[in-house]
């Protein structure tokens, strides 16, 4: 088992830190950290140091800490990886 996570850039840098444990917790073959670039698509909370980071309010308006796909481009990495590695299945899990 393999296991990925992404520094987009986010401010909150304890999520990579508990992927690392996470990582050491189901002993994975490797742990690897991909850096890439979300901060070029749009501007969001977590990855701009000019904007704080709101406290949850209920709306229906799209919040100023979504980073456009994010998901799917992380998913999109760990399908190419998973190709690389020749493995059979890719799990997203977040």
């Amino acid at each position: 088992m393999y296991s990925l996570s992404f520094d987009y850039g986010q401010k909150q840098k304890s999520e990579l830190k508990s992927a690392e444990n996470i990582a050491k917790i189901f002993a994975t073959t490797e742990h690897r950290v991909m850096k890439i670039s979300l901060s070029d698509i749009a501007d969001s909370a977590l990855t701009d140091n000019k904007i704080e980071i709101p406290k949850f309010s209920q709306s229906n308006d799209i919040p100023i800490i979504y980073v456009p796909a994010r998901n799917a481009i992380s998913l999109s990495y760990a399908l190419a990886w998973s190709e690389v590695l020749n493995l059979l299945a890719c799990v997203y899990w977040r």
